[in-house]
């Protein structure tokens, strides 16, 4: 993210301590989720790993336990871009080359401003995956 943002970084709140599966901010969940998401896409697995070699799958849906709902989640947040790079953006370059013209403070500020501002979808399919992660805008 800093490098699309060129240095320049959101105000980021009540991220320290954060944990991935628990609410903290809207601003906590964007920043952490997006480098979830970055790891997830590369690799295409959703296991989050520590350094100390423990690990949690943070694959998730509207029943999944043991994950707080909505973007001041990263793991949400993270699936989220995960899923709309993957089944409505056809990858992540489009998002990518949006945010590095375009930073966000938010998830809601990438999905509900500069989505459609730059022409990516927030459609009936892209709202589906939002709310499959428990986002609703």
């Amino acid at each position: 993210m800093g490098k699309l943002y060129r240095g320049w970084w959101p105000q980021v709140s009540n991220c320290s301590p954060h944990y991935v599966n628990r609410a903290s901010s809207a601003s906590c969940g964007w920043t952490e989720g997006f480098a979830d998401a970055v790891s997830f896409h590369t690799f295409n697995d959703t296991t989050y790993y520590w350094g100390n070699g423990a690990s949690m799958n943070l694959a998730n849906d509207r029943s999944t336990s043991g994950i707080d709902q909505g973007d001041a989640c990263e793991a949400r947040v993270a699936t989220a871009l995960v899923d709309l790079w993957s089944q409505v953006d056809g990858g992540w370059l489009k998002s990518n080359a949006m945010m590095a013209r375009n930073p966000q403070s938010s998830f809601r500020e990438y999905f509900v401003t500069d989505r459609p501002a730059y022409g990516l979808d927030t459609g009936s399919k892209a709202r589906g995956i939002l709310w499959k992660h428990t986002i609703w805008y």
